[in-house]
């Protein structure tokens, strides 16, 4: 059974991604912090824990995320960063230490959370955390959105034809405080390989004649 790590989930969101394909100014400025830093947890089939790091006038955002998954009865231990500028990403395996680098123009909020993916399934406003959020509800699940950034998930599905049940929710939102610039900084020591090479050899693998 393949390994289905965050980072690939990570790629995947940005290859099918609608969202800005250019940063989104406006929307930035009128975001109610400079920085914030967001805790989460997670249950249920996928538990641990995630802190996400935002900078506004720095234009950076970090996703540290330490989470274990079960799927059929195996257990998988995942560290995982992704790192984003508005220009350049890097989805990090920090276990296996490697990193994936995506070249894509966006939105720092908006292409990592991804909210506009779910404009079609708009169901009300809600309170979670003392924040208003806009919440959303597919046939995958629940998820709540406060200015761009996703606060809380309640998802159910199929993987792999294994059903899978997670919640994600922060727990703690602290807003304006000091962000150290090391946060945003990509760890030593990785090996990285870009998208365009990992497509390029992808379509030279299924595109060889005989297969």
């Amino acid at each position: 059974m393949k390994k289905i790590t965050i980072i690939l989930l990570f790629i995947l969101c940005l290859l099918i991604s609608n969202g800005c394909t250019r940063p989104n100014v406006e929307f930035e400025s009128n975001l109610p912090f400079k920085t914030v830093i967001i805790s989460y947890e997670y249950t249920g089939n996928r538990s641990g824990e995630e802190t996400v790091y935002i900078d506004v006038k720095t234009n950076k955002i970090a996703v540290d995320t330490m989470v274990s998954a079960t799927l059929a009865g195996i257990i998988d231990n995942d560290h995982n960063l992704i790192l984003y500028d508005g220009k350049t990403s890097y989805g990090v395996d920090l276990n296996k230490k490697s990193a994936i680098k995506v070249v894509k123009e966006g939105d720092i909020i908006s292409e990592i959370f991804g909210e506009q993916l779910y404009q079609n399934y708009y169901v009300k406003q809600d309170i979670f955390l003392d924040k208003l959020c806009k919440v959303y509800e597919t046939p995958k699940g629940i998820f709540y959105f406060w200015h761009g950034i996703l606060l809380k998930q309640d998802v159910s599905l199929q993987l792999m034809g294994k059903k899978v049940n997670f919640t994600k929710e922060a727990t703690c939102i602290d807003t304006n405080t000091h962000i150290s610039q090391d946060k945003f900084k990509l760890p030593r020591g990785l090996k990285i390989t870009s998208m365009d090479k990992i497509m390029k050899d992808f379509k030279k693998k299924f595109n060889t004649p005989g297969r």
